[in-house]
């Protein structure tokens, strides 16, 4: 099975400065559960994108027209530490 990391290093290496490579292997590890490599990723998020903010980037969270699925990712992602 690929991990998040494996999955989403090469978008990492071809677009270094695309907020959705970071936030989606962010999701990603929250998604297998894997809290600490989460709250890594999510503190990567940060890094590179020191203003970000859930609420700005809603792309994900907007995909689905199912309220309960948004919110529940909205808190996946405020789970690892990203800010609404």
């Amino acid at each position: 099975m690929t991990t998040p990391d494996e999955a989403f290093g090469h978008c990492l290496e071809l677009a270094p400065e695309y907020v959705s490579c970071y936030r989606y292997r962010t999701a990603m590890h929250l998604e297998a559960n894997d809290i600490e490599a989460a709250r890594e990723a999510a503190r990567e998020v940060l890094r590179v994108f020191p203003n970000y903010s859930i609420s700005k980037h809603e792309f994900w969270h907007k995909q689905t027209t199912d309220p309960a699925e948004r919110q529940r990712r909205i808190d996946l992602l405020k789970s690892a530490g990203l800010p609404e």
